[in-house]
Protein backbone atom coordinates (compact mmCIF):
# COMPACT_ATOMS: atom_id res chain seq x y z
CA UNK A 1 0.00 0.00 0.00
CA UNK A 2 1.47 3.28 -0.72
CA UNK A 3 1.75 5.53 2.04
CA UNK A 4 3.01 9.44 1.60
CA UNK A 5 5.53 11.51 3.97
CA UNK A 6 4.73 14.80 4.19
CA UNK A 7 6.47 17.52 5.39
CA UNK A 8 5.74 20.75 7.03
CA UNK A 9 7.41 24.34 7.94
CA UNK A 10 7.24 25.46 11.26
CA UNK A 11 9.59 28.27 10.65
CA UNK A 12 7.68 31.65 11.18
CA UNK A 13 8.16 32.77 7.45
CA UNK A 14 6.53 29.66 5.94
CA UNK A 15 3.88 28.52 8.87
CA UNK A 16 1.92 26.18 8.49
CA UNK A 17 2.74 25.19 4.90
CA UNK A 18 3.55 22.16 2.77
CA UNK A 19 6.69 22.00 1.49
CA UNK A 20 7.33 20.97 -2.38
CA UNK A 21 6.91 17.01 -3.25
CA UNK A 22 6.28 14.09 -1.07
CA UNK A 23 8.28 10.92 0.22
CA UNK A 24 6.62 7.75 -1.03
CA UNK A 25 7.05 4.28 0.80
CA UNK A 26 5.43 2.10 -2.16
CA UNK A 27 5.32 -1.64 -1.07
CA UNK A 28 4.14 -1.47 2.58
CA UNK A 29 1.85 -3.73 3.11
CA UNK A 30 0.50 -1.89 6.30
CA UNK A 31 2.33 1.28 7.54
CA UNK A 32 4.27 0.86 10.93
CA UNK A 33 6.19 3.02 13.65
CA UNK A 34 9.01 4.80 12.78
CA UNK A 35 11.73 5.65 15.21
CA UNK A 36 14.16 7.79 16.17
CA UNK A 37 17.86 6.45 16.46
CA UNK A 38 21.21 8.18 16.49
CA UNK A 39 19.33 11.83 15.59
CA UNK A 40 17.75 10.34 12.38
CA UNK A 41 14.74 8.93 11.71
CA UNK A 42 13.78 5.61 10.52
CA UNK A 43 11.23 3.99 8.78
CA UNK A 44 9.68 0.90 8.80
CA UNK A 45 9.34 -0.84 5.33
CA UNK A 46 8.22 -4.39 6.43
CA UNK A 47 9.61 -8.16 6.55
CA UNK A 48 12.92 -8.77 4.45
CA UNK A 49 14.00 -4.85 4.08
CA UNK A 50 15.94 -2.79 5.88
CA UNK A 51 14.87 0.02 7.72
CA UNK A 52 15.17 3.29 5.59
CA UNK A 53 17.13 6.48 6.61
CA UNK A 54 15.68 9.81 6.08
CA UNK A 55 18.03 12.65 6.31
CA UNK A 56 16.18 15.91 6.68
CA UNK A 57 17.39 19.47 5.49
CA UNK A 58 15.97 23.00 4.72
CA UNK A 59 13.44 23.25 2.36
CA UNK A 60 11.37 21.17 0.19
CA UNK A 61 11.21 17.60 0.15
CA UNK A 62 13.70 17.15 -3.02
CA UNK A 63 16.31 18.64 -0.37
CA UNK A 64 15.60 15.43 2.28
CA UNK A 65 17.21 12.14 1.24
CA UNK A 66 15.33 9.03 2.33
CA UNK A 67 17.56 5.83 1.58
CA UNK A 68 16.66 3.78 -1.14
CA UNK A 69 14.85 0.21 -0.13
CA UNK A 70 17.09 -2.65 0.36
CA UNK A 71 16.65 -6.16 0.67
CA UNK A 72 17.71 -7.17 4.31
CA UNK A 73 16.47 -7.91 8.16
CA UNK A 74 12.93 -5.36 8.40
CA UNK A 75 10.18 -5.26 10.65
CA UNK A 76 6.62 -3.77 10.87
CA UNK A 77 7.13 -1.83 13.68
CA UNK A 78 10.64 0.01 15.48
CA UNK A 79 11.47 1.44 18.47
CA UNK A 80 14.51 1.89 21.22
CA UNK A 81 15.17 0.17 24.02
CA UNK A 82 17.97 2.00 25.96
CA UNK A 83 19.41 3.37 23.07
CA UNK A 84 19.54 0.25 20.98
CA UNK A 85 16.94 0.09 18.16
CA UNK A 86 14.45 -2.69 18.11
CA UNK A 87 12.04 -4.33 15.61
CA UNK A 88 9.24 -6.63 15.38
CA UNK A 89 8.20 -8.62 12.34
CA UNK A 90 5.33 -10.15 11.77
CA UNK A 91 6.26 -14.13 11.28
CA UNK A 92 9.58 -13.65 12.54
CA UNK A 93 9.58 -12.32 15.91
CA UNK A 94 11.70 -9.38 17.64
CA UNK A 95 14.96 -8.45 17.43
CA UNK A 96 17.55 -6.26 19.08
CA UNK A 97 20.38 -4.00 17.26
CA UNK A 98 23.65 -4.18 18.56
CA UNK A 99 25.07 -1.23 20.78
CA UNK A 100 25.80 1.27 17.88
CA UNK A 101 24.68 -0.49 15.41
CA UNK A 102 24.03 0.29 11.83
CA UNK A 103 20.12 -0.56 11.23
CA UNK A 104 21.10 -1.38 7.08
CA UNK A 105 23.97 -4.22 8.02
CA UNK A 106 22.34 -7.52 9.12
CA UNK A 107 25.07 -8.56 10.69
CA UNK A 108 24.09 -6.05 13.31
CA UNK A 109 21.17 -7.61 14.27
CA UNK A 110 20.73 -10.21 16.96
CA UNK A 111 18.12 -13.30 16.33
CA UNK A 112 15.18 -13.02 16.39
CA UNK A 113 12.61 -14.22 19.52
CA UNK A 114 9.38 -14.64 20.12
CA UNK A 115 7.20 -12.04 22.33
CA UNK A 116 4.11 -14.52 22.56
CA UNK A 117 2.95 -15.82 19.59
CA UNK A 118 5.69 -14.40 16.32
CA UNK A 119 2.46 -14.37 13.58
CA UNK A 120 0.61 -11.97 15.72
CA UNK A 121 1.62 -8.88 14.22
CA UNK A 122 1.60 -5.85 17.27
CA UNK A 123 -0.75 -2.72 16.95
CA UNK A 124 1.96 -1.07 19.58
CA UNK A 125 5.19 -1.15 21.00
CA UNK A 126 6.80 1.14 23.33
CA UNK A 127 9.78 1.60 25.68
CA UNK A 128 9.66 1.76 29.86
CA UNK A 129 11.56 1.35 32.68
CA UNK A 130 14.51 -0.63 30.36
CA UNK A 131 11.92 -3.22 28.63
CA UNK A 132 9.90 -2.89 25.22
CA UNK A 133 6.00 -3.34 25.51
CA UNK A 134 4.52 -5.09 22.87
CA UNK A 135 0.27 -4.62 22.17
CA UNK A 136 -0.82 -7.69 20.58
CA UNK A 137 -4.35 -9.73 20.12
CA UNK A 138 -2.88 -11.61 22.88
CA UNK A 139 -2.28 -8.82 25.29
CA UNK A 140 0.41 -6.76 26.50
CA UNK A 141 3.93 -8.37 26.91
CA UNK A 142 7.67 -7.07 27.49
CA UNK A 143 10.90 -7.75 26.83
CA UNK A 144 14.45 -6.84 27.87
CA UNK A 145 18.10 -6.11 26.38
CA UNK A 146 18.63 -10.17 26.99
CA UNK A 147 15.67 -11.10 24.40
CA UNK A 148 13.24 -12.53 27.66
CA UNK A 149 10.15 -12.00 27.16
CA UNK A 150 6.88 -12.43 29.15
CA UNK A 151 2.68 -11.57 28.74
CA UNK A 152 2.27 -9.51 31.59
CA UNK A 153 -1.43 -8.86 31.26
CA UNK A 154 -3.36 -10.87 29.03
CA UNK A 155 -7.11 -9.60 29.55
CA UNK A 156 -7.22 -7.51 26.19
CA UNK A 157 -7.06 -10.81 24.26
CA UNK A 158 -10.74 -10.94 25.15
CA UNK A 159 -11.68 -7.21 23.37
CA UNK A 160 -9.17 -6.52 20.53
CA UNK A 161 -8.45 -3.79 19.00
CA UNK A 162 -9.97 -2.41 15.81
CA UNK A 163 -7.07 -0.76 14.40
CA UNK A 164 -4.31 -2.03 12.88
CA UNK A 165 -1.87 0.12 14.93
CA UNK A 166 -2.23 2.03 18.39
CA UNK A 167 -0.22 4.83 19.83
CA UNK A 168 0.98 3.73 23.61
CA UNK A 169 3.08 6.36 24.18
CA UNK A 170 4.45 6.89 27.77
CA UNK A 171 3.34 9.31 30.92
CA UNK A 172 3.91 9.72 34.33
CA UNK A 173 5.99 6.16 34.58
CA UNK A 174 3.47 4.19 32.59
CA UNK A 175 1.57 3.42 29.24
CA UNK A 176 -1.44 5.04 27.70
CA UNK A 177 -3.46 2.62 25.55
CA UNK A 178 -6.73 3.57 23.77
CA UNK A 179 -8.30 0.73 23.80
CA UNK A 180 -12.02 -0.16 23.04
CA UNK A 181 -13.13 -0.03 26.50
CA UNK A 182 -11.46 3.40 27.53
CA UNK A 183 -8.41 5.00 27.85
CA UNK A 184 -5.86 3.05 29.77
CA UNK A 185 -3.18 4.01 32.20
CA UNK A 186 -0.73 0.74 32.77
CA UNK A 187 2.39 1.21 35.28
CA UNK A 188 4.04 -1.95 35.18
CA UNK A 189 3.21 -4.16 38.32
CA UNK A 190 -0.15 -2.57 38.37
CA UNK A 191 -3.44 -3.02 37.25
CA UNK A 192 -4.38 -0.79 34.20
CA UNK A 193 -7.01 2.09 35.12
CA UNK A 194 -9.24 3.51 33.00
CA UNK A 195 -8.54 7.79 32.93
CA UNK A 196 -10.38 9.05 30.18
CA UNK A 197 -13.37 10.96 30.05
CA UNK A 198 -15.75 8.14 29.69
CA UNK A 199 -14.67 6.64 32.99
CA UNK A 200 -16.46 10.10 34.54
CA UNK A 201 -19.47 9.24 32.97
CA UNK A 202 -22.68 8.90 35.22
CA UNK A 203 -25.03 7.73 32.70
CA UNK A 204 -27.09 8.92 30.19
CA UNK A 205 -26.84 12.24 29.67
CA UNK A 206 -30.15 14.59 29.04
CA UNK A 207 -31.26 15.18 25.33
CA UNK A 208 -29.34 17.28 23.63
CA UNK A 209 -25.86 16.74 25.04
CA UNK A 210 -22.92 14.83 23.96
CA UNK A 211 -23.07 11.13 24.75
CA UNK A 212 -19.24 9.84 25.86
CA UNK A 213 -20.35 6.28 26.87
CA UNK A 214 -20.03 4.69 23.45
CA UNK A 215 -16.99 6.61 22.25
CA UNK A 216 -13.45 5.68 22.05
CA UNK A 217 -10.18 6.85 21.70
CA UNK A 218 -8.22 7.34 18.57
CA UNK A 219 -4.68 9.34 18.60
CA UNK A 220 -2.78 10.12 21.71
CA UNK A 221 -0.02 12.46 22.59
CA UNK A 222 1.49 12.86 25.47
CA UNK A 223 3.27 15.60 26.59
CA UNK A 224 4.93 16.85 29.99
CA UNK A 225 1.92 17.16 32.44
CA UNK A 226 -0.78 17.21 29.24
CA UNK A 227 -2.64 14.30 27.37
CA UNK A 228 -3.81 15.17 23.78
CA UNK A 229 -6.58 12.68 22.17
CA UNK A 230 -8.75 12.29 19.52
CA UNK A 231 -12.05 11.09 21.16
CA UNK A 232 -14.89 9.94 18.47
CA UNK A 233 -17.98 9.74 20.80
CA UNK A 234 -20.09 8.25 17.73
CA UNK A 235 -18.21 5.14 16.33
CA UNK A 236 -20.28 5.51 13.25
CA UNK A 237 -19.76 9.12 12.93
CA UNK A 238 -16.36 11.26 11.10
CA UNK A 239 -17.11 14.11 14.12
CA UNK A 240 -14.20 13.84 17.12
CA UNK A 241 -13.12 15.75 19.98
CA UNK A 242 -9.54 16.90 20.37
CA UNK A 243 -9.46 16.56 23.91
CA UNK A 244 -6.88 17.47 26.85
CA UNK A 245 -6.69 16.12 29.97
CA UNK A 246 -4.42 16.81 32.95
CA UNK A 247 -3.82 16.03 36.13
CA UNK A 248 -5.62 17.58 39.47
CA UNK A 249 -3.27 17.84 42.47
CA UNK A 250 -0.74 16.21 40.38
CA UNK A 251 -2.81 12.52 40.55
CA UNK A 252 -2.22 10.45 37.51
CA UNK A 253 -5.57 9.17 37.53
CA UNK A 254 -7.59 11.96 38.74
CA UNK A 255 -7.47 13.88 35.13
CA UNK A 256 -9.23 17.10 34.19
CA UNK A 257 -10.77 16.64 30.89
CA UNK A 258 -11.76 19.55 28.41
CA UNK A 259 -13.19 19.53 25.29
CA UNK A 260 -10.78 22.01 23.29
CA UNK A 261 -12.01 21.73 19.74
CA UNK A 262 -13.53 19.35 16.80
CA UNK A 263 -12.26 17.94 13.88
CA UNK A 264 -13.18 15.45 11.29
CA UNK A 265 -12.16 12.35 9.94
CA UNK A 266 -11.60 10.96 6.47
CA UNK A 267 -13.20 8.06 7.31
CA UNK A 268 -15.18 6.82 10.77
CA UNK A 269 -13.43 3.62 10.64
CA UNK A 270 -9.67 4.86 10.37
CA UNK A 271 -7.79 6.20 12.87
CA UNK A 272 -6.92 9.55 13.30
CA UNK A 273 -3.41 10.43 15.27
CA UNK A 274 -2.39 13.79 16.96
CA UNK A 275 1.20 14.73 17.46
CA UNK A 276 2.83 18.12 19.71
CA UNK A 277 5.99 19.83 18.01
CA UNK A 278 7.21 21.53 20.69
CA UNK A 279 9.36 23.95 18.60
CA UNK A 280 7.11 25.47 16.45
CA UNK A 281 6.81 29.13 15.20
CA UNK A 282 3.27 30.43 14.83
CA UNK A 283 3.37 33.47 15.86
CA UNK A 284 7.02 34.96 15.99
CA UNK A 285 10.32 34.41 14.51
CA UNK A 286 11.60 35.39 17.73
CA UNK A 287 8.94 32.83 19.51
CA UNK A 288 8.61 29.35 19.60
CA UNK A 289 5.65 27.05 20.81
CA UNK A 290 4.30 23.84 21.11
CA UNK A 291 1.80 23.48 18.69
CA UNK A 292 -0.71 20.27 18.13
CA UNK A 293 -1.50 18.58 14.69
CA UNK A 294 -3.89 16.20 13.15
CA UNK A 295 -5.97 15.52 10.66
CA UNK A 296 -9.18 17.02 9.67
CA UNK A 297 -10.92 15.66 6.25
CA UNK A 298 -8.58 15.54 3.93
CA UNK A 299 -6.87 18.64 5.22
CA UNK A 300 -4.39 19.35 7.97
CA UNK A 301 -5.66 21.30 11.38
CA UNK A 302 -3.52 22.78 13.83
CA UNK A 303 -3.70 23.65 17.47
CA UNK A 304 -1.30 26.90 18.75
CA UNK A 305 -0.78 25.65 22.79
CA UNK A 306 1.09 27.21 25.96
CA UNK A 307 4.81 26.99 26.31
CA UNK A 308 3.72 23.82 28.59
CA UNK A 309 1.83 22.27 25.77
CA UNK A 310 -1.41 22.97 27.71
CA UNK A 311 -4.55 24.72 26.23
CA UNK A 312 -3.46 27.72 28.40
CA UNK A 313 -2.27 30.64 26.64
CA UNK A 314 -1.15 33.97 28.36
CA UNK A 315 -2.82 37.24 28.43
CA UNK A 316 -0.09 38.26 26.23
CA UNK A 317 -0.60 35.48 23.94
CA UNK A 318 -3.35 37.76 22.15
CA UNK A 319 -5.64 35.80 19.51
CA UNK A 320 -8.90 35.76 17.71
CA UNK A 321 -11.62 33.89 19.42
CA UNK A 322 -14.39 32.12 18.48
CA UNK A 323 -17.55 34.45 18.12
CA UNK A 324 -20.03 31.24 19.25
CA UNK A 325 -19.17 28.34 20.81
CA UNK A 326 -20.93 26.34 24.04
CA UNK A 327 -19.91 23.74 26.73
CA UNK A 328 -21.45 21.44 28.73
CA UNK A 329 -20.60 20.70 32.77
CA UNK A 330 -20.14 17.81 34.37
CA UNK A 331 -23.29 16.40 35.75
CA UNK A 332 -23.59 16.62 39.58
CA UNK A 333 -25.67 14.32 41.52
CA UNK A 334 -26.33 15.70 44.83
CA UNK A 335 -26.73 13.01 48.24
CA UNK A 336 -30.12 14.70 49.00
CA UNK A 337 -32.70 16.86 47.27
CA UNK A 338 -31.66 20.34 47.00
CA UNK A 339 -32.96 23.59 46.79
CA UNK A 340 -31.35 25.99 44.83
CA UNK A 341 -31.53 29.37 45.30
CA UNK A 342 -28.31 31.40 43.48
CA UNK A 343 -26.03 31.54 40.41
CA UNK A 344 -22.98 33.49 41.04
CA UNK A 345 -20.56 34.27 37.98
CA UNK A 346 -17.48 36.09 37.92
CA UNK A 347 -16.01 36.97 34.66
CA UNK A 348 -13.24 39.21 32.87
CA UNK A 349 -11.48 40.78 29.74
CA UNK A 350 -15.46 41.14 28.24
CA UNK A 351 -15.52 43.25 25.41
CA UNK A 352 -19.11 44.87 24.01
CA UNK A 353 -21.20 42.35 22.15
CA UNK A 354 -19.99 39.34 24.65
CA UNK A 355 -22.49 37.61 26.09
CA UNK A 356 -22.58 34.35 28.35
CA UNK A 357 -25.68 32.82 28.54
CA UNK A 358 -26.26 30.06 31.44
CA UNK A 359 -29.06 27.28 31.21
CA UNK A 360 -29.30 24.03 33.19
CA UNK A 361 -30.99 20.74 32.40
CA UNK A 362 -31.93 18.96 36.23
CA UNK A 363 -33.76 15.72 37.47
CA UNK A 364 -33.68 13.84 34.22
CA UNK A 365 -35.84 16.66 32.92
CA UNK A 366 -36.37 16.93 29.16
CA UNK A 367 -36.34 20.86 28.97
CA UNK A 368 -33.21 23.12 29.38
CA UNK A 369 -34.44 25.96 31.39
CA UNK A 370 -32.22 29.77 30.89
CA UNK A 371 -31.07 31.48 33.86
CA UNK A 372 -32.84 34.79 33.08
CA UNK A 373 -30.76 37.15 30.78
CA UNK A 374 -27.08 36.66 29.42
CA UNK A 375 -24.12 37.75 31.77
CA UNK A 376 -22.37 40.78 30.28
CA UNK A 377 -19.23 43.05 31.25
CA UNK A 378 -16.90 42.32 34.01
CA UNK A 379 -16.91 41.11 37.17
CA UNK A 380 -19.62 39.74 39.40
CA UNK A 381 -23.18 39.08 38.41
CA UNK A 382 -25.55 37.02 39.96
CA UNK A 383 -29.16 35.59 39.20
CA UNK A 384 -31.95 34.20 42.14
CA UNK A 385 -32.87 30.63 41.24
CA UNK A 386 -36.46 28.79 42.30
CA UNK A 387 -35.48 24.88 41.66
CA UNK A 388 -37.38 23.21 44.41
CA UNK A 389 -35.76 19.40 45.26
CA UNK A 390 -33.57 19.04 42.84
CA UNK A 391 -31.21 16.05 42.48
CA UNK A 392 -29.40 15.96 39.31
CA UNK A 393 -28.10 19.48 37.60
CA UNK A 394 -25.77 19.74 34.28
CA UNK A 395 -24.92 23.57 33.46
CA UNK A 396 -24.64 24.78 29.98
CA UNK A 397 -22.74 27.50 29.00
CA UNK A 398 -23.23 29.41 25.74
CA UNK A 399 -20.82 32.02 24.13
CA UNK A 400 -22.13 34.62 21.47
CA UNK A 401 -19.40 37.47 20.62
CA UNK A 402 -19.07 39.96 17.75
CA UNK A 403 -15.23 40.70 17.89
CA UNK A 404 -13.23 39.26 15.08
CA UNK A 405 -10.24 41.04 15.90
CA UNK A 406 -7.12 39.78 17.71
CA UNK A 407 -7.83 40.10 21.86
CA UNK A 408 -7.46 38.76 25.35
CA UNK A 409 -9.70 35.89 25.28
CA UNK A 410 -13.01 36.47 27.90
CA UNK A 411 -13.09 34.20 30.44
CA UNK A 412 -15.40 33.12 33.03
CA UNK A 413 -12.84 33.06 36.48
CA UNK A 414 -15.49 30.96 38.77
CA UNK A 415 -18.93 30.14 38.83
CA UNK A 416 -20.63 29.32 41.96
CA UNK A 417 -24.19 27.93 43.03
CA UNK A 418 -25.93 28.21 45.76
CA UNK A 419 -28.88 26.29 47.88
CA UNK A 420 -29.69 24.56 51.09
CA UNK A 421 -31.04 20.83 51.84
CA UNK A 422 -35.08 20.26 50.99
CA UNK A 423 -35.46 18.41 54.29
Amino acid sequence: TPCALEKIAVINSDFPTLESGSHTLTSLLKPGQPTRYQAFWWLPTGASKDPRKLTVAAGDVSADTLAAETSGQGGDHLGTLNGQMVEGADGSGYAILIVDGTPTTDSDWGSYFPVGDKNERPAAMSGLSNLSFVLTVEGLSSFNSKGRSGLVFEDFRSWRNFFDNTPMPAWKGGLLIPHPTGLLWYTPGELPISIGVDSKSQGIPPPGVTELTNGRYMGVHATGEYIWAIFQPDINSTAVQIQCGYPQSGQPTELIWQVVATTTLNDAQHLLGCFVSVQGQPLSTTYSTPVLWCGDGVDLAYLILDARAGPFRSRADIHKVNVAADAYMSEIIFPEPMDLTKIVVYTQDMADGDEWQLSAFYDDEDIEVNFGTPFIGNGKDERNLDLKRITRFMLHVKWVATSTSNRVPPTIKKIELFGRSSR
